[in-house]
C-alpha cells in the first residue's frame, strides 16, 4: 500500500511541476523603440509596431529588428536560457527520480530482510523437530522485482518534455528595447551632458 501512495504522490508532483502545463513553450516578448513607432520584425517572420508585444518560442534562436523612416535599422538578438523557475523544476526533477531510486532500492531490500526472517521463523522449528533443512520452505526475491529504474524513467520523461519544448527557459532581455539613431546620428550629439 504504501508504495501505490508514493506512486500516486509522485505522479501528482510531476503533472504539477511540469513546466510544459504550467508555463507553456511560448512567452510575451515586449519591444520599444526609441523613438516609438518603428516597424518590428521578427526573424520568426511576426511584424508589429513598437511598441508592442508578440508571443514567441522561449527556446530557440530569435533577432529582433526595427526600422524608421529617417533612421538607421537596429537588429538585437534576444537570447533563451534556462531561468530561476526552470532551475528550480530541474531540481525538482532530479530530487524525486533520486527519492524514487531510494525507495526503490529499500523496498527490495526490505522485501529481502521480511523474506530472510520468514524463513528464520519457519525453518527453525522444522530444523528443531528434526528434519532435514533442506526441506525448509524458503521464499527468494525475484530479480524481476528489482527496477530501480523505473522512478527515473518517470521523472526522466516530463523533464525530457520541458527541455525540448524550452518550457524550462525564458527571454532575454525581455523586454527589448533598441535605439534608432535618426538624422544620421546628430540628435543624439545635440543632447546636453
Amino acid at each position: 500500500m504504501p508504495v501505490r501512495v508514493l506512486s500516486l504522490l509522485t505522479v501528482a508532483l510531476l503533472g504539477w511541476g511540469c513546466a510544459t502545463a504550467t508555463r507553456g513553450s511560448t512567452e510575451m516578448l515586449g519591444i520599444a523603440t526609441v523613438p516609438p513607432g518603428a516597424s518590428v520584425s521578427l526573424s520568426t517572420g511576426e511584424q508589429c509596431t513598437s511598441p508592442c508585444e508578440i508571443e514567441v518560442k522561449r527556446r530557440g534562436p530569435l533577432s529582433v529588428t526595427a526600422a524608421l523612416s529617417g533612421c538607421e535599422s537596429a537588429t538585437v538578438e534576444v537570447g533563451s536560457r534556462i531561468d530561476r523557475v526552470g532551475g528550480w523544476t530541474l531540481a525538482g526533477y532530479g530530487t524525486l527520480g533520486l527519492a524514487g531510486v531510494l525507495a526503490e532500492s529499500s523496498k527490495n531490500e526490505a522485501k529481502a530482510f521480511g523474506h530472510a526472517i520468514a524463513d528464520v521463523i519457519v525453518c527453525v522449528p522444522v530444523v528443531a523437530v528434526g528434519f532435514d533443512p533442506e526441506d525448509c520452505p524458503r521464499t527468494e526475491v525475484r530479480k524481476e522485482d528489482e527496477d530501480p529504474w523505473k522512478p527515473l524513467v518517470a521523472v526522466g520523461i516530463p523533464a525530457m518534455v520541458d527541455i525540448v519544448t524550452g518550457a524550462l527557459n525564458s527571454r532575454r532581455p525581455n523586454p527589448v528595447v533598441l535605439e534608432l539613431e535618426c538624422g544620421g546620428g546628430g540628435s543624439s550629439a545635440e543632447e546636453p551632458q
